[in-house]
């Protein structure tokens, strides 16, 4: 009888952890008081032809981080050659008056340098990582492949080869797939419609298209040229000046990025993809221009919502319900409009429940008051991790970069810490009913054969090929 109850105990006892450790995991404990820290210093000023300059602080830094970044992307491609952007910004590293492309990638790698080229909707980022001592080397490179690339026929074939295969390579990834489906709807009409290019646009970009592009755009009034590391603005300045000099400005060549609108209705879409062991959903729609002065307050939001581990939707979907692999969410901030977008992987099965779900979790942030212990936690962890996040030196190089680019140093660098704290609960509350009151649309990709029961609940379901063709609309499982 001793040993039944010794037993019963140590059920109890165990019991009671598992339950007490499953209550942690889902109500995170109450933050404690957060150290006060400040972002590295962000100087900048502007040199006599136009281009914007900066020195973003970090003291005893082995290595210097150069981003050049240009106010233009996709979204600048002429209408009939999707893709140009990209082409262009690849082949200037390509060959330049005085290196080959073997050249540049002898000189990137004598300097230990790591050297990246990216081109979004309404940006191009040239990113040169490379060992303290050589600047001068860093920035004369840098130079040579901005102002005097060379263009070479034969490169130009190479690129598109590779942008070719890329291209085919990332529709085996169904987050792609399921993304670029739901940016084809947000973008319609817009330039940023461009960026989602396929491979067929590539064949028609000529030597002379890239050229033209070049000269329209690669201008210093449209760029910001920052260094992260430990240098001084004065050096930086008499640096970037001896060797950027030459590039000549024209006030005509500003790009335009027009404003993006909402979509007013669901949309709901599917992408078949054969074999697929996993359904992958995207979710979202563009935030309206009054959300102008909300940056900080949709942070927080979306941290409450979906931004992290410690998040609802991870929180629900994941750990308390197993109905998913992962479960996120994000805020994109472009020129011309703010994106908000869900990505959740799951098991096929599970995909019915799990979109209704994620419609409850934001249906509450509308309807009930979020605790004000949930807000302070998310404050935290947003002032938290900031600092982690910048701590490779080419990425707190690039967010300064694009904080100069958007001209928000004081407004949102020198203050972000002041700006978190200080937000009060009502206008948290506030911004996240104007948030999740408007229509997100949905795209999900899997195997056709594993989710039947998805083509049953719902009214209308529009089916894409890889490409983003429409094919046909099914109502209630029946082909239209």
């Amino acid at each position: 009888m001793i040993k039944k109850l010794i037993w019963v105990e140590i059920i109890l006892l165990c019991l009671t952890s598992l339950q007490s450790q499953e209550k942690f995991r889902r109500l995170p404990p109450y933050p404690e008081p957060i150290k006060e820290w400040r972002l590295p210093r962000l100087e900048s000023a502007v040199l006599t032809n136009g281009l914007t300059i900066g020195v973003i602080s970090r003291k005893n830094s082995p290595f210097l981080s150069l981003q050049l970044m240009l106010n233009f992307g996709e979204g600048s491609s002429p209408e009939n050659l999707p893709g140009l952007a990209t082409v262009t910004a690849r082949l200037m590293s390509q060959g330049t008056a005085l290196f080959s492309r073997t050249d540049v990638e002898d000189k990137i790698e004598s300097i230990g340098g790591e050297f990246e080229i990216h081109v979004s909707f309404d940006r191009t980022l040239f990113s040169l990582k490379f060992l303290e001592p050589f600047l001068d080397e860093a920035l004369s490179l840098l130079s040579q492949i901005i102002l005097q690339p060379s263009f070479p026929s034969t490169e130009l074939d190479a690129v598109r080869r590779a942008l070719f295969y890329e291209i085919v390579d990332r529709r085996k990834e169904a987050d792609i797939l399921a993304e670029h489906q739901l940016l084809r709807w947000l973008f319609k009409g817009h330039p940023y419609e461009r960026g989602l290019f396929n491979e067929d646009s590539l064949r028609l970009i000529s030597r002379r298209d890239v050229q033209a592009f070049y000269t329209r755009y690669y201008r210093p009034e449209n760029a910001v040229l920052i260094i992260g590391g430990d240098i001084s603005l004065g050096l930086a300045s008499r640096k970037i000046s001896h060797y950027f000099n030459i590039w000549k400005g024209e006030k005509s060549a500003q790009p335009e990025h027009p404003i993006l609108s909402p979509i007013t209705e669901r949309n709901l879409g599917f992408i078949d993809l054969p074999r697929s062991k996993e359904a992958t959903i995207a979710i979202g729609n563009i935030l309206s221009n009054r959300f102008a002065s909300d940056l900080f307050p949709l942070l927080v939001i979306n941290q409450i919502f979906g931004g992290s581990p410690h998040s609802r939707l991870f929180m629900n979907l994941r750990e308390t319900r197993q109905l998913t692999y992962m479960a996120f969410s994000k805020i994109e901030v472009f020129q011309g409009g703010w994106l908000f977008l869900i990505k959740v992987k799951l098991p096929p099965a599970f995909l019915s429940a799990t979109l209704k779900e994620i419609d409850r979790e934001m249906n509450r942030l509308v309807r009930e008051k979020i605790p004000t212990a949930e807000i302070e936690q998310a404050k935290s962890f947003l002032l938290e991790s900031f600092p982690l996040d910048l701590e490779p030196i080419e990425v707190m190089t690039r967010r300064a970069a694009e904080v100069l680019a958007f001209k928000l140093v004081d407004d949102h660098w020198n203050r972000w810490p002041e700006n978190i704290l200080t937000l009060e609960a009502n206008r948290i509350i506030e911004v996240a009913q104007k948030l999740f009151s408007v229509p997100m649309s949905v795209v999900v990709v899997g195997d056709s054969r594993l989710i039947t029961n998805f083509f049953e609940e719902y009214d209308q379901i529009k089916v894409y090929d890889y490409k983003g063709k429409h094919l046909y609309t099914m109502s209630k499982g029946e082909e239209k």
